[in-house]
């Protein structure tokens, strides 16, 4: 009986901290800086080889850029999404990937686990991230040749890879 009791009272104190945590959250769209129509802000950032690469250098051709967090499933997810559209050969824009909390050593090592091979580059300080959000990853923004974000997303759902893949041929 006091084994159920405390079963209970564990329950019931977990569910009442999990609904303090998420009061706490901004929405989806309170935590977004940018949206759908608005120019990506800039930056420079540094790749995992070392180089720097700004945002403009993309400028052209669609992009692909990605917020990630190293230990995020749903990010995970996305990106095997992206890999798997990329061993199969479809046709993809550029990539960049940012990975949000993390250093350069941390994104190697989980791109050589996955056997990613798209640009990554660290963000520890969130300079990146900071810019186009402030909670919740993944974030996939889909920008034109003008840099013009022409669709987002945030967090990951099974539709979101073969959607911003299709947008991205459509522009070429």
């Amino acid at each position: 009986m006091k084994r159920l009791f405390r079963y209970i009272i564990s329950l019931v104190v977990a569910v009442v901290a999990v609904g303090c945590v998420s009061e706490n959250l901004p929405s989806k769209e309170e935590s977004s800086k940018v949206y759908e129509g608005d120019m990506a802000p800039k930056f420079t950032t540094t790749l995992l080889d070392g180089s720097q690469v700004s945002l403009e250098e993309y400028r052209g051709a669609p992009l692909l850029l990605i917020m990630f967090d190293c230990s995020c499933p749903d990010c995970k997810n996305l990106l095997d999404d992206l890999h798997s559209a990329i061993e199969r050969g479809e046709s993809v824009p550029a990539i960049l990937a940012i990975g949000r909390d993390s250093d350069a050593a941390t994104i190697e090592q989980y791109r050589a686990d996955n056997g990613y091979t798209i640009a990554m580059a660290p963000d520890p300080d969130r300079a990146v991230y900071g810019l186009y959000a402030s909670t919740y990853v993944p974030r996939a923004y889909l920008l034109d040749a003008g840099g013009r974000i022409v669709m987002m997303t945030i967090e990951y759902d099974d539709w979101y890879m073969p959607e911003l893949l299709k947008r991205a041929r459509a522009m070429k």
